[in-house]
């Protein structure tokens, strides 16, 4: 027993001091070269140098989106600015063709909201610096409730209601050939065969009989600037004309039925004669002050678009959706140069 216990000692020799601290120091450089992190440098060294720099150049992803829509905020904010200014000029314009008719639209208008006391039997916003002029108890004793309401008020009509829609020469052949006049004074404005269903539910049209027929004057009761139809003889509310209507003229005189009467040919032959003669004498034409806005607008419009894709950087399929409107408003503005030159 004895002897076994010797031997067991000498073999498990307790390690001397030195040879411990031989040991540990040994464990931890093991540690610390299997287990410290590579400095910055190492890391420099292993990864090329282009990476780096085409990384700090290209833009965040974030970015680029905020970039694209402060583009688009931008192009709203200009754009509704710009339709104010053109507006102006189309309507100055305007003015040139008819300028005693809406010198003295505008004159009244002005003058009648200073001078708050009117006379009896007269509103302050009552036209009367027309050819043809009555009081407002006149105008309440010939027309309708309706027609007083649209002609003198300037109202709007419910789309459809009117039966005026239902003329047709295009669906019903010459038998609805005829002219449209004005209901306040009976003023020619406009012919069956220029009339076009347009799928609004107000009468249509692409030309009054004349070039001086309709007056132009400023609406901004939708905010945006639009361009209101007025009988040149009495001043009365017709309507709007917008640049969306088929050739030639591209134009869409929208009217409230209410505020028209329709003549037969068959009905009123003397008419018919007299339209014919107005016609030749002083024809439509649409002038450049009418299409020029359009295309100016179109091309900004186009421009600022075409900007955007520019300065975006092309980097995302979200970049090349601004081509989209871009091509369409450049095909807007090629369509509105080409009536100018035609």
């Amino acid at each position: 027993m004895e002897n076994t216990v010797k031997t067991f000692a000498s073999r498990t020799t307790v390690p001397t001091a030195e040879k411990r601290q031989s040991y540990y120091s040994n464990c931890d450089h093991r540690s610390v070269r299997s287990h410290s992190k590579p400095s910055t440098s190492a890391l420099q060294e292993n990864i090329p140098a282009m990476k780096y720099s085409e990384f700090e150049k290209r833009p965040a992803q974030s970015e680029l989106l905020g970039r694209s829509h402060a583009t688009t905020l931008a192009v709203a904010t200009i754009v509704v600015a710009f339709l104010s200014s053109v507006d102006a000029f189309q309507i100055y314009s305007a003015r040139r063709v008819n300028q005693s008719v809406i010198g003295n639209v505008v004159h009244h208008r002005i003058t009648s909201r200073l001078h708050s006391s009117a006379p009896p039997g007269t509103e302050p916003d009552q036209k009367t610096d027309f050819p043809i002029t009555k009081s407002d108890e006149e105008w309440k004793e010939i027309l309708t409730p309706d027609q007083y309401y649209i002609l003198r008020k300037e109202g709007t009509e419910t789309p459809g209601a009117s039966v005026l829609n239902k003329i047709s020469v295009e669906k019903n052949g010459q038998v609805d050939a005829g002219t449209f006049v004005c209901a306040g004074c009976e003023n020619p404005l406009f012919v069956a065969s220029s009339k076009y269903d347009s799928g609004t539910g107000w009468p249509s049209f692409f030309a009054p009989v004349t070039s001086s027929a309709i007056a132009l004057n400023t609406d901004y009761k939708m905010i945006v600037p639009r361009t209101e139809c007025v009988c040149s003889q009495c001043g009365g509310h017709l309507g709007h004309v917008f640049e969306d209507g088929p050739d030639p003229t591209g134009q869409r005189y929208c009217m409230n039925g209410a505020a028209m009467q329709f003549y037969r040919d068959s009905e009123r032959p003397e008419l018919a004669e007299q339209v014919t003669e107005m016609s030749a004498k002083d024809p439509f034409r649409l002038s450049p002050a009418q299409a020029l806005p359009s295309a100016l607008i179109n091309i900004i419009i186009g421009g600022i678009f075409f900007n955007a894709f520019l300065s975006s950087g092309q980097s995302t399929p979200i970049d090349f959706l601004t081509l989209l409107p871009a091509t369409y408003y450049g095909f807007l503005a090629a369509k509105s140069i080409a009536k100018i030159m035609g």
